[in-house]
């Protein structure tokens, strides 16, 4: 499961200056992106504003100058108005071992990763298009964790 960003390039409406790859495991996603962002799906929902003709671009097709790509499994969704910003951290299989063998919170490392900063609407947009991937994983979740 991957989330991509994107940074247009001001003298090309086409390209892109850099795209970040953010990788998410299918697990994180559905257990900790997915369910815990719904109240916040609906509050974004509810406030979105006009399209304005951004359904028509599809930055997906876009060349970029530069190309990066991070490991993510927690995250942390806020939002002010029409700002909003995604927090996406890392916490390593093996940490998680350590702290299920010693329920101890001191060897507990989350790793933070990246901030996106972006508005209200992508982030709802980014929300709406997740849903159906989500629900789909959400059965294949459970039968790979039985």
């Amino acid at each position: 499961m991957s989330f991509f960003f994107a940074k247009g390039q001001v003298d090309d409406s086409e390209t892109l200056r850099t795209r970040l790859e953010v990788r998410y495991p299918f697990e994180g996603f559905v257990h900790h992106f997915w369910r815990n962002s719904r109240e916040f799906h609906k509050a974004v929902r509810e406030r979105r504003a006009p399209d304005w003709g951004r359904g028509d671009i599809d930055p997906s097709r876009w060349k970029s100058e530069k190309d990066h790509s991070v490991w993510a499994n927690l995250d942390y969704l806020a939002r002010s108005g029409s700002q909003a910003s995604m927090d996406f951290y890392e916490l390593p299989p093996w940490n998680a071992v350590q702290f299920n063998k010693a329920q101890d919170l001191s060897r507990l490392r989350i790793v933070p990763v990246v901030r996106i900063v972006l508005t209200t609407d992508e982030l709802c947009r980014l929300l709406d298009a997740s849903e159906p991937i989500a629900e789909a994983l959400e059965g294949t979740i459970g039968e790979i964790e039985s």
